[in-house]
C-alpha cells in the first residue's frame, strides 16, 4: 500500500467508552478509522433477592469487565461498603467513573492477573462475588478456589457477536476479547493484522491464519504502540512523529 494521509483502514471492534483517545490518535497518525463494534451485551434480569443478599455478603467484589460494572449498577447494587478489583485499566475506570473506590487491579489485566493481585492483596479472603458473562472462561474462579478462595459466581450478561463482512477487509482490527473474534469472517482474518487486548484474545486470535500481535497493555499507548510498530511503513513519517510526540 502506499503511503497517503488517508493511511490504512483500522477497525475498532470494542464498544464505545472504552480506550478513550485511540480513535483521534490513529487518525492523527494517519490511518481510517473504522467503528464496528462486533459484540453486543444484553444485562440478565436483576438477580432474586437472596442472590442479591449473597453478593452483598462478601467482603469483596471482583468486576472482570466494564459491562459487568455497567450491570452492576444498572442493577441499582452499591459502590461502596466492600471492596472493590478491577480486571485492568478499562474496568478500573469504568469503577472510577461511579465514584467507586478501588482496592486492586489485575497486572497483566487478565483473569490470572486479577487472581494473583488478590491473593497478594493483605485483605484477601472470601467470600468474592464475582459479577460475570456467560461466555466467561472459568480460569478466575478456578485459581482463587484452588486457593481456598470462596466465590460466589453472579451472571450479568450475555455476550451475542455480531458478525462483520466488510466489503474489502482492513488493513487491521483491533479486538477486545474472543468472543468479538467469532463475528469476524476468515476472509478479514485471512487479510488484515489482527491487534489484540490481553493475552486470552491473543491466544484465541493465534489459532487462526492472520497476523496477530498483542498489545503490551490494554491501554491508548499500548494498543498504538502495536498498531504503530507492526504498520509503520503504512503511515507518513511526519504523520507518525508528530502523533507519537501528542
Amino acid at each position: 500500500m502506499t503511503p497517503a494521509t488517508s493511511g490504512a483502514r483500522v477497525a475498532l471492534t470494542y464498544s464505545a467508552g472504552r480506550l478513550r483517545g485511540l480513535a483521534a490518535r490513529l487518525r492523527r497518525g494517519g490511518f481510517q478509522v473504522i467503528r464496528r463494534p462486533l459484540i453486543r451485551v444484553e444485562a440478565v434480569p436483576a438477580p432474586t433477592p437472596e442472590a442479591v443478599r449473597g453478593a452483598l455478603a462478601s467482603p469483596w467484589v471482583l468486576f472482570a469487565s466494564p459491562a459487568a460494572v455497567a450491570v452492576w449498577r444498572a442493577w441499582g447494587l452499591p459502590l461502596d461498603g466492600r471492596l472493590f478489583g478491577a480486571t485492568g485499566p478499562g474496568t478500573a475506570q469504568a469503577l472510577r467513573r461511579l465514584g467507586a473506590s478501588i482496592a486492586l487491579v489485575g497486572s497483566p489485566a487478565d483473569a490470572s492477573g486479577l487472581a494473583r493481585a488478590f491473593l497478594n492483596h493483605p485483605l484477601a479472603g472470601g467470600p468474592v462475588t464475582l459479577p460475570r458473562g456467560d461466555r466467561a472462561l472459568p480460569t478466575l474462579p478456578r485459581l482463587l478456589q484452588a486457593a481456598g478462595v470462596e466465590c460466589v459466581p453472579l451472571l450479568a450478561y450475555r455476550t451475542v457477536p455480531r458478525p462483520w463482512e466488510p466489503r474489502m477487509p482492513p488493513a487491521a482490527v483491533v479486538l477486545a476479547s474472543p468472543s468479538a473474534l467469532t463475528a469476524l469472517s476468515s476472509r478479514v482474518t485471512n487479510a488484515a493484522l489482527l491487534v489484540t487486548i490481553g493475552a486470552t484474545t491473543a491466544r484465541a486470535a493465534r489459532r487462526t491464519p492472520a497476523t496477530v500481535v498483542e498489545a503490551a497493555e490494554p491501554t491508548v499507548d499500548g494498543v498504538w504502540r502495536a498498531l504503530h510498530g507492526a504498520l509503520q511503513p503504512l503511515i507518513p513519517e511526519s504523520q507518525a512523529r508528530n502523533a507519537c510526540d501528542r
